[in-house]
C-alpha cells in the first residue's frame, strides 16, 4: 500500500469519535452474490457483493466493509475487484487493507469530480461494489459473512460524507467438498442471516466530505 494510502487512512481512524451502531427498519441490501455455492478443492469460487434497494434519494459516495471467510477451507482471495463496473465513477479511490487470515478488508471513495446527479444516474438503484474470487484448500462449509470495517465503522457513506446509507447484509457461503471422499461437508447449512446496520459518526463519511471539499464541489439540490 502506497504512503499516501496509509495517511488518508490513518486520517479516517481519527477522525472516528464516539462511534455507536443503530438498527434501522429501512434500507438498501449488501448481498453475497450466489448466496450458496460448491467447488472442488483447488477449485476457484467467484462471489459478487451485490448493493440493491437505493431509493431516489440515495447516492453511495464511499463504501466500507469486512469479508469474512473461514481460511482453512478457503485460500486467500486470488483476486478482488472494487466497482468492477465503474458506477462510482472514473477516479476512485481504493484504500483497501486486502486480507489478513479469514478476512478481506474493502474500503472504497467514489470519484470526488463528478456529480451528485451523475453520480446518481451511474448507481441508479443499486450495483456490484466488488468481486471476489477463492481458491478451494480442504472440504469443509465456509460462510461468507459480511462486517463493518473497524478502520471506519460503516457499510455506506453519502454522496456528501455528511451521513450514511442504511443497508441491511445478507451472507452466503461456499462449500468446498471432494467428489471422491465419503463425506458431504454440503450437507451442513449455513443460514443467511440478514444484519441492518447503520453508524451515528464514521471517519469514512468524513474523508468523503473532504474530498468533495477539496473539489470545491456545491451540494447539489
Amino acid at each position: 500500500m502506497t504512503s499516501i494510502h496509509k495517511v488518508v487512512r490513518f486520517v479516517a481512524i481519527a477522525a472516528m469519535v464516539g462511534a455507536a451502531f443503530v438498527a434501522t427498519a429501512e434500507g438498501a441490501t449488501i448481498t453475497v452474490t450466489p448466496a450458496s455455492q460448491t467447488i472442488a478443492p483447488g477449485g476457484t469460487a467467484s462471489v459478487d457483493i451485490v448493493l440493491n434497494g437505493l431509493t431516489a434519494g440515495q447516492t453511495v459516495g464511499a463504501f466500507s466493509l469486512l469479508l469474512s471467510f473461514t481460511n482453512s477451507i478457503l485460500g486467500a482471495p486470488d483476486s478482488f475487484v472494487n466497482n468492477p463496473d465503474n458506477k462510482m465513477g472514473a477516479v476512485p479511490l481504493d484504500l483497501s487493507g486486502g486480507f489478513t487470515g479469514g478476512t478481506l478488508d474493502l474500503f472504497y471513495l467514489a470519484d470526488p469530480s463528478i456529480s451528485e446527479a451523475a453520480l446518481k444516474a451511474s448507481e441508479g438503484t443499486g450495483f456490484r461494489l466488488a468481486t471476489v474470487s477463492f481458491t478451494g484448500l480442504n472440504e469443509g462449509l465456509s460462510p461468507l459473512t459480511l462486517g463493518i470495517s473497524p478502520l471506519t465503522g460503516v457499510f455506506l457513506s453519502d454522496y456528501l460524507g455528511t451521513g450514511v446509507v442504511p443497508a441491511t447484509a445478507v451472507n452466503g457461503s461456499v462449500c468446498v467438498d471432494n467428489p471422491n471422499t465419503p463425506a458431504n461437508p454440503c450437507a451442513q447449512s449455513v443460514v443467511p442471516e440478514p444484519a441492518t446496520l447503520a453508524l451515528l459518526g464514521s471517519g469514512l463519511s468524513v474523508l468523503v466530505a473532504r474530498r468533495r471539499r477539496q473539489k470545491g464541489q456545491a451540494p447539489i439540490a
